[in-house]
């Protein structure tokens, strides 16, 4: 911890500095300051004038920035925290072995995606021109870092995000993961449709991923926690491989997007996906933060697409779908996408991981 910055902070300033050590746990980049690499003169001078550039934006940071340091340096706060994680540790071999074996088996899960993914290679041309894709994409891409070189996305299913990604920052090493070699084909299918060359494919399960710990500056997973009954589990698999100061950006079905929330308890066994989990807001915080991350914001997106999705039974429910999205795009621009964000069939948690915090340590099994 510097102490300097920690002042600096404090008085509501906005800092720029390096991703040395345990500066990354006080500057967020983007959200309170900015972070640049070590021994990089050039980058810095960039950073100075970009903070200079968006004046507009320092009393947000100088309000962050206070905030940040009032919640997590304070010393009261650091002791809690502290025994907050042995606690947690100490739960961890108790719980796990319940949390395992709670719901269906991954064997189980896995039948329900792996035709999911076979129908998917034939379908692939059609995955970066869906709606809920893009949708996501716009939310998705906005609270990525300004500046990184390694991506991660865990459970890549269809390959969309990471070759939108890839696409899109053609200097970035991205690496895909999945359990199923079913959706990597998939994934491997779309990107050479699309003409990406900057991808990896690893074959890989969310509580064992296959890399050293920090080893990516984001990490990012669509819609693969709700499947899995040890949700807990795999968010602290991700956190490990996640580089102190990197950002993770998870989503999961949302609760409050009550038609599909209905759909789901009135299907029952006989739903398509079989497990799935909606969540709130507040669980996915919550979850994140027993991870020892630190939560740096939420955001969600289609409210419609839970009525728009049953048109698969009655052509009524695509023009409902549709009205109702409008309607909310309307309220969105009055209310600073609370509908969105509160009510859209997706919610986002966005969360930084601090070497203050963090548990970084790999699970035996």
């Amino acid at each position: 911890m510097n102490t300097v910055i920690s002042q600096a902070l404090a008085t509501g300033l906005p800092v720029v500095t390096t991703r040395h050590s345990g500066l990354t746990d006080q500057v967020i980049d983007g959200w309170n300051g900015l972070l640049v690499p070590e021994a990089d003169p050039d980058a810095l001078a960039r950073a100075l004038e970009q903070t200079f550039e968006r004046k507009k934006e320092w009393p947000k940071w100088g309000t962050n920035g206070r905030a940040h340091i009032l919640k997590y340096y304070d010393a009261n706060v650091l002791m809690e925290s502290q025994i907050k994680i042995y606690e947690s540790l100490s739960k961890e071999a108790q719980e796990s072995k319940s949390e395992s074996h709670a719901g269906p088996s991954q064997l189980e899960i896995n039948e329900v995606w792996q035709k999911e993914w076979q129908d998917g290679v034939r379908m692939r041309k059609k995955e970066l021109s869906n709606r809920l894709f893009i949708e996501a994409y716009k939310v998705f891409r906005c609270h990525l870092p300004t500046n990184f070189s390694t991506f991660l996305e865990v459970g890549t299913g269809s390959g969309r995000f990471t070759v939108a990604f890839a696409k899109e920052f053609p200097d970035a090493k991205i690496t895909c993961t999945d359990i199923l070699q079913a959706s990597l084909d998939t994934a491997k299918a779309l990107a050479e449709d699309v003409g990406v060359k900057n991808i990896t494919t690893q074959l890989a399960d969310v509580f064992a991923l296959p890399f050293e710990d920090n080893s990516f500056d984001v990490v990012f997973c669509d819609a693969v926690v709700q499947h899995l009954s040890n949700s807990r589990g795999a968010l602290m698999e991700m956190v490990r491989v996640l580089k102190p100061g990197g950002r993770l950006i998870y989503s999961n079905l949302n609760w409050w997007n009550l038609p599909h929330t209905f759909v789901k308890w009135f299907s029952g066994k006989k739903y398509r996906y079989g497990y799935e989990k909606s969540f709130t807001h507040k669980e996915m915080a919550q979850l994140a933060e027993e991870a020892g991350l630190t939560v740096i914001g939420g955001d969600g997106f289609y409210p419609g697409y839970g009525i728009y999705r049953l048109k698969r039974y009655s052509s009524v429910f695509g023009f409902l779908g549709k009205l109702t999205q409008r309607c909310c795009r309307l309220l969105d621009n009055l209310t600073r996408r609370y509908v969105s964000k509160e009510f859209g069939f997706e919610i986002v948690t966005i969360a930084t991981k601090t070497t203050l915090r963090g548990l970084e340590h790999k699970h035996d099994s």
